[in-house]
């Protein structure tokens, strides 16, 4: 790490006024930056950001309060929050105002919470603004285990990148709600009744189908989603 700060610093040091320190997810993370920085530059600014909703705490689940001593004990000659929501960076203020130079430059409005009660006409209404024709899942199941129909069974879907030998053509859409917390973080927060209502699906449709092959959206694409191993469903049920 201090490699690479120094890397940076000695293409800055003669380029730059200031050199700022953002981003600044931990402790450790902002105090070997802001030492690095200060071998090449009198003016250093150190950045934290807050993690996720909680605008007291960095990502590293340290409290703000203590990045702020740091940074008031190592004299940079501004302390700020960025790469925050500007609703939770600006909740960091109290905290900010202890430094001598403080300032907030946020990369979004406000923190939006993730809506787990929406419903297949939520979702419609999503994929319709995203350009598709209706609804790319063939079934969804809700919260309380309920099933819903999407796009309809014989219908190609839209759900899935080409991989191998899946694809939309010859692949079953089935989005159960959940999968993030209120948050916004991945969250494998499915209730017990969704999990057993996606078991008796994929038992139903085992009957219809021959030669069925279950995978999770992560086994054919890059993505940590439904944030379990649909192998193992066997165990939540």
């Amino acid at each position: 790490m201090e490699d690479f700060y120094g890397n940076l610093g000695e293409i800055y040091k003669d380029n730059v006024d200031i050199i700022m320190c953002e981003s600044m997810s931990s402790i450790f993370e902002g105090s070997n930056a802001s030492r690095v920085a200060k071998e090449f530059s009198e003016r250093v600014w150190l950045s934290w950001t807050n993690r996720g909703h909680q605008p007291d705490q960095l990502p590293s689940t340290e409290a703000l309060s203590k990045a702020l001593d740091f940074s008031i004990e190592a004299d940079v000659e501004c302390t700020l929050i960025n790469c925050s929501h500007a609703d939770m960076a600006s909740n960091s203020i109290k905290e900010l105002k202890r430094a001598s130079r403080f300032g907030i430059f946020a990369n979004s409005s406000t923190f939006k919470k993730v809506d787990l009660s929406i419903a297949t006409k939520d979702v419609d209404a999503i994929h319709r603004k995203d350009g598709l024709l209706n609804i790319g899942y063939h079934k969804i199941i809700k919260r309380d285990g309920s099933i819903e129909d999407g796009r309809d069974i014989d219908t190609c879907g839209v759900h899935v990148d080409a991989k191998g030998d899946i694809s939309n053509q010859n692949s079953i859409g089935i989005c159960l709600i959940g999968g993030k917390s209120p948050n916004g973080e991945l969250d494998c927060n499915y209730t017990l009744a969704q999990f057993a209502a996606l078991n008796g699906l994929l038992v139903e449709l085992q009957s219809l189908y021959d030669k069925v092959k279950v995978i999770g959206h992560r086994d054919v694409a890059d993505t940590a989603c439904p944030n379990f191993d649909i192998s193992e469903l066997g165990k939540f049920v």
